[in-house]
């Protein structure tokens, strides 16, 4: 569950960071295409790199790249993981 915004900070922080993308699973798919397209303007060099390499590679390659490109540390063993799963579930 979400920690109380107003009550402490920390706990907000620290759940963030533990689950950086709990919000894209509670928002709905047009809204995380409208704030994709709203953050990605300046950076849509880096997402067509990704959507290629999706393309023609796999997803290991893309969050690799999507690591690099955007100076992330996120465990990519993990994320091919969860997606994966996520894709075997809502197909």
């Amino acid at each position: 569950s979400f920690p109380d915004q107003y009550d402490d900070h920390k706990a907000v922080t620290s759940f963030c960071k533990a689950h950086p993308y709990y919000f894209i699973d509670i928002l709905t798919p047009k809204m995380v295409s409208n704030l994709f397209c709203q953050h990605f303007d300046d950076r849509l060099d880096i997402l067509a790199n990704i959507v290629q390499k999706l393309h023609t590679e796999d997803l290991r390659v893309a969050y690799a790249y999507a690591n690099e490109a955007l100076g992330l540390n996120e465990n990519i063993d993990e994320l091919v993981s969860q997606t994966e799963e996520h894709i075997k579930t809502f197909s």
